[in-house]
């Protein structure tokens, strides 16, 4: 699933294809929108449902298989119509990857709460370290073998990408369908989405450590709006091609997967709130650096590969906010907690992406990437009011 996910990266992939199909400035901004909707409102719908699957792993293998289908159709898409570039395609893309993330997000619900089920609070880092490394060192091989020559074609094979990763996800099924898990007790009631909805919101005004959770959070959401304007904002200043993108791929993948081996450790080692401090501090250090580089005519491109190798950081900040959740509460209420962080962390992306491409382009991106640091900077200091729940 990890090698599936990188052939799509969020914030260079899917941004510079949306670019080459002849996608406007908004519509790459509606990106993480759609990313981030998909993966909140959702999920949070189904949290009752996936509650009461009483084998959660048969729910991941069907989630999962209807995420990678996505993919292959877009695949499919792109090769009748011979890499074309037509009118209608920036519509039918954001399409596709609407559903791709609404599946996405359920998906993710499933597999996290599987997390919690089967695997103990002080060993989850280090296995999810595992398997960002190996993902990571997999794909790094791969992306040199196969994806530098199809980034560097004229014009660019996104089908192969696309089929790729598509493959790579349905592939994952074949490992969770052999997952060791103890059926779970079903339980008969299911509430509306209004009273799923409410429960979240009470759940985050009453508990006071969610609630600093919460605002640490939509914090770092909206470090994600920024996401797809970075490789956008490197390759005018480079004045580079498409081909320029494997290395800032790989400066990702290989951050992530060479971060959250000490990240993993220190999680199990000393709870999730150390590490989400740190993340939270790192984060803050990638849009520092692109506002110094404007600064420069003619700034090294070693610079860009270090803010992509930040970037890395993103997804191990997604996983520690959900470890974090899975220790706050019991675990017939896992999914809750679950879907209800992910939409604090989606509502700032879903209100403001559109805002924020609009405002590069109006004010300049040092204003606005200073102002998101800020608010970076707001959630980094929440983190240290939580509690820590190993100490209770």
């Amino acid at each position: 699933m990890r090698i599936g996910w990188m052939f799509k990266t969020e914030s260079i992939i899917m941004p510079a294809f949306m670019d080459l199909i002849g996608g406007a400035s908004w519509q790459r901004g509606c990106l993480p929108m759609l990313n981030r909707l998909g993966q909140s409102i959702p999920p949070l719908l189904f949290s009752d449902r996936i509650r009461n699957v009483r084998l959660k792993k048969k729910a991941l293998c069907l989630w999962t298989t209807m995420a990678g289908s996505c993919f292959i159709v877009l695949a499919m898409c792109w090769w009748a119509t011979g890499g074309e570039n037509r009118a209608w395609w920036p519509w039918l893309f954001l399409t596709v990857y609407a559903i791709f993330f609404i599946v996405s997000g359920v998906n993710q619900l499933v597999f996290n709460t599987l997390t919690g089920k089967l695997i103990v609070a002080d060993q989850r880092g280090r296995l999810a370290a595992a398997g960002s490394l190996i993902g990571g060192l997999a794909f790094t091989v791969l992306a040199f073998l196969f994806l530098q020559p199809w980034l560097e074609s004229t014009p660019p094979k996104f089908g192969l990408i696309f089929g790729t990763a598509g493959l790579a996800m349905i592939s994952s099924v074949g490992v969770a369908w052999w997952f060791i898990e103890a059926a779970d007790d079903q339980q008969s009631n299911l509430r509306t989405g209004i009273e799923i909805i409410a429960n979240a919101r009470s759940m985050v005004v009453q508990d006071r450590n969610f609630c600093l959770l919460a605002i640490a959070g939509a914090m770092f959401g909206m470090s994600i709006t920024l996401s797809p304007h970075y490789q956008a904002i490197a390759r005018e200043k480079l004045n580079t091609g498409y081909h320029t993108l494997l290395y800032w791929i790989v400066a990702q993948q290989v951050g992530a997967a060479l971060l959250s081996v000490p990240a993993g450790w220190f999680a199990d080692r000393f709870g999730n709130r150390s590490i989400l401090r740190i993340l939270m501090g790192l984060l803050c250090v990638a849009p520092t650096m692109l506002i110094v580089l404007q600064w420069f005519d003619s700034p090294f491109q070693l610079f860009y590969l270090v803010i992509f190798f930040l970037l890395g950081l993103t997804p191990l900040a997604f996983r520690y906010f959900n470890n974090y959740a899975l220790e706050i509460t019991s675990p017939e209420n896992h999914p809750a907690y679950l879907s209800t962080i992910s939409c604090c962390i989606s509502i700032p992306v879903i209100v403001s992406s559109l805002l924020v491409g609009w405002l590069i382009d109006a004010v300049g991106l040092s204003a606005v990437f200073g102002a998101v640091l800020a608010m970076l900077l707001v959630g980094w200091s929440a983190t240290f009011l939580l509690a820590e729940p190993r100490e209770a």
